[in-house]
């Protein structure tokens, strides 16, 4: 069969339309709320919109289950200054972020870069200023 595996042209991996979509969903909803907590060995990231905290030891693999057979798996480390979190969902491709503090740490740019079947796919860039939790 000619092309790369599973006899996709070009040597691209066959994708799964539903796990596509479910990263690019990822992708397109702008949480308007991001909480981040660190610690020595972990980070624990709440998006707006999201029920489920994602936290994740640094190294280490999370898997969650999106419905249906999709299922993504999240791995989280530093690298310089930023922290780098690797989604993937099976057969839909990868989404790759960064995040990336000011030196000040009043301003978090998180970079988004979603690859598909071993192909450059979007890169988004967003900002996020830094607030204060209300006091209950």
């Amino acid at each position: 069969m000619p092309g790369g595996p599973g006899g996709a042209p070009g040597g691209a991996e066959r994708m799964n339309p539903a796990a596509v979509t479910a990263l690019r969903r990822i992708v397109m909803v702008v949480p308007t709320r991001l909480d981040i907590q660190l610690a020595d060995s972990a980070i624990t990231i709440v998006y707006s919109g999201d029920p489920d905290p994602y936290f994740m030891p640094f190294g280490k693999e999370l898997k969650r289950d999106l419905g249906g057979e999709l299922k993504l798996t999240a791995k989280a480390k530093w690298d310089g200054g930023w922290i780098v979190v690797n989604r993937s969902v099976g057969g839909g491709g990868s989404l790759t972020e960064l995040l990336i503090p000011s030196a000040n740490a009043e301003r978090l740019t998180v970079v988004l870069e979603l690859g598909q079947g071993g192909r450059e796919g979007m890169r988004i860039r967003r900002v996020y200023d830094r607030r204060q939790a209300p006091v209950p």
